[in-house]
């Protein structure tokens, strides 16, 4: 600690810094909106590259930051119905 305070524990600590998506590897691939975090469709698609869907916390429509749960499990059914309409398949 910057104090110089130490602390002890029986199982080893995890680290947690905080973390950096993995969205940086495709930052190219997306429009950037005014904020800096990607421009997608109302589909979570790319607007410069179709059939590239984002998925996670960089996830943003308009003003709307999607809670955790909403993000990872309910958003992945608007990208599966997505892809699976434009293969030609029920959704």
């Amino acid at each position: 600690m910057v104090d110089g305070r130490r602390f002890t524990t029986k199982q080893p600590p995890i680290l947690a810094t905080g973390f950096e998506g993995s969205g940086k590897l495709v930052r190219d691939l997306f429009e950037a909106r005014e904020d800096g975090y990607p421009l997608l469709s109302a589909k979570d698609e790319s607007t410069i590259t179709p059939g590239m869907f984002l998925c996670g916390p960089s996830v943003r429509h308009e003003q709307h930051v999607f809670c955790f749960i909403y993000k990872y499990r309910q958003r992945f059914a608007v990208v599966a119905k997505a892809i699976a309409t434009n293969l030609g398949l029920p959704a």
